[in-house]
């Protein structure tokens, strides 16, 4: 985690410890979990840290005495720290002193974290001298137009591979404060590892989560997006609710099926990532998604005449590096269609059936 944690103070002078807890969609949650079920032994402590923020959060009004007061015998009560239990042999027993003493430390020093956590200002009575300001931040957009690819090198050290047709958008203090990026179209991420700030994508409807990995979303159908892990392990959610979770190895996918559920399987992992190097891969994909793709490969548009009824035969093959016109050669040969290009403009013509 980058320091040592010994009692309350330790986790509620740590920035991204707040943000857990008061933001249900931080970035942070996966390397928290982890570390809370690592360290047994500081349950106690992390417990009454959190009943400290949230109740602070809850307050949003001026710190008076009475109010500090009522608040941390509140949290105490809700801890159990106040109660007493009775034995038989008639003697009280108490919660630890070591424990319930760190609760009353100087609630009040904490308030202007919690509030730079939560993104609060101005409630609790500090003169606008010494309101706390969030720092200036920029969205930075990185994109691709048709027939375009780019490697993009994040602030942290990671690296993208955006496909053409995509887009990933990031703000300024992006490997400082958070690793949070909206994704548009398709993507390689390779993910430095940084086990204090997790790497998280949103993409359409669901949300990737890794702490140092690298793996393949494509989006560009924002209602159907798919992760494929080429390495390590991610956590892929819901982007609104965090739920059905789902965790991936390498050559295992997650992706949304039809009833907008989370769900896994395995895939092709010699083949999966091919477009990277400018190779064409298609297994048996639908003729239909086979036209989108290749016009956000070579930036064209197609048109399509005297589409025939009913399901047309999948489409397989594997192009590299190969033009335009080789490549529909091919796929009309098997799915009986001729073809014209001009400049960037591509009619398909479908043969009619001899009578």
């Amino acid at each position: 985690m980058g320091r040592n944690y010994h009692n309350i103070e330790d986790f509620l002078e740590d920035k991204t410890f707040c943000d857990w807890v008061l933001n249900h969609l931080s970035t942070h949650r996966l390397t928290w979990e982890l570390f809370e079920s690592e360290h047994p032994e500081l349950e106690l402590e992390i417990k009454a840290a959190k009943e400290i923020l949230l109740e602070l959060y809850k307050e949003k009004r001026p710190w008076e005495r009475v109010g500090k007061d009522r608040v941390g015998n509140e949290i105490k009560e809700r801890l159990g720290f106040n109660k007493v239990e009775t034995r038989d042999f008639g003697k009280k027993v108490y919660q630890p002193q070591s424990v319930s003493s760190n609760l009353s430390w100087g609630i009040a020093a904490v308030i202007a974290l919690v509030l730079t956590c939560a993104g609060i200002v101005g409630w609790y009575g500090l003169d606008q001298n010494e309101a706390i300001t969030a720092p200036s931040v920029a969205m930075v957009v990185k994109s691709n137009q048709k027939g375009q690819k780019s490697i993009v090198h994040l602030p942290d050290g990671s690296q993208v591979t955006l496909n053409s047709s995509s887009e990933i958008s990031y703000l300024s203090n992006f490997g400082k404060d958070h690793r949070n990026l909206t994704l548009k179209g398709e993507a390689f991420f390779q993910v430095t590892r940084d086990t204090s700030m997790a790497f998280t994508v949103t993409s359409g409807e669901i949300t990737t989560t890794a702490l140092g990995t690298s793996f393949n979303i494509n989006a560009y159908e924002k209602d159907r997006p798919s992760v494929k892990l080429a390495t390590g392990v991610v956590e892929v959610t819901k982007a609104r609710d965090k739920s059905d979770l789902m965790l991936l190895a390498p050559g295992e996918e997650a992706f949304l099926g039809a009833d907008l559920k989370v769900k896994k399987r395995k895939f092709d992992l010699e083949s999966a990532f091919l477009w990277k190097e400018g190779v064409l891969f298609f297994d048996e994909s639908p003729f239909l998604e086979v036209v989108l793709t290749l016009e956000r490969w070579y930036g064209v548009e197609i048109t399509l005449k005297e589409l025939p009824k009913g399901k047309l035969p999948l489409v397989s093959g594997r192009f590299e590096n190969d033009h335009l016109d080789n490549v529909l050669e091919s796929i009309g040969y098997s799915l009986r269609f001729s073809h014209e290009i001009t400049q960037k403009n591509v009619t398909i013509s479908f043969n009619k059936p001899k009578k």
